[in-house]
């Protein structure tokens, strides 16, 4: 396993990136590797999309973004809550491959986060994190970006997978 790598995984919105990690984690905890960090899931109410939830390796789970928060913070019709995604953070063990889904509008709110994400992709260590394409400029610069497609997506879990 190497010691430093970071693989950073960008498309359009809907084409599967939180899918592909939630895939990457399964493989690699069912091959013995210590994974720690927190992907997103979709809320849905009436079969609408209500809001955002944070869902933490270690089982912690909290609400990112919903339309019904009342907050400063908002992208398109969710209100985001950056305490959620800070104390997600906050519990990330400082060992193991650490998964990040994912570096985009919401989670940009967060001096916090943006503070975590600049230092995790420039110290020694193993990450895997999804990336919202507009900002691949300021973070991608020491990593290997891997743009998902329809022709490819089906095969990204285990490309990255071969990679660690």
């Amino acid at each position: 396993m190497p010691q430093s790598r970071k693989i950073l995984i960008t498309g359009h919105p809907g084409i599967g990136k939180t899918t592909i990690i939630k895939k990457v984690i399964e493989n690699l905890q069912r091959n013995g590797f210590d994974v720690c960090g927190f992907y997103t899931e979709e809320i849905r109410e009436n079969n609408k999309r209500a809001g955002f939830k944070i869902i933490g390796l270690d089982g912690s789970c909290g609400i990112l973004a919903h339309i019904n928060f009342k907050s400063n913070y908002r992208v398109g019709r969710y209100f985001v809550k950056l305490s959620a995604l800070e104390e997600c953070i906050a519990q990330i063990p400082g060992s193991g491959i650490l998964v990040i889904d994912e570096i985009g509008k919401m989670e940009m709110f967060s001096k916090k986060f943006k503070n975590f994400v600049d230092r995790i992709l420039n110290e020694e260590g193993i990450v895997i994190a999804t990336i919202g394409e507009k900002f691949v400029h300021k973070f991608g610069k020491n990593s290997e970006v891997l743009e998902v497609t329809p022709n490819n997506r089906n095969l990204m879990p285990g490309i990255i997978f071969n990679k660690i």
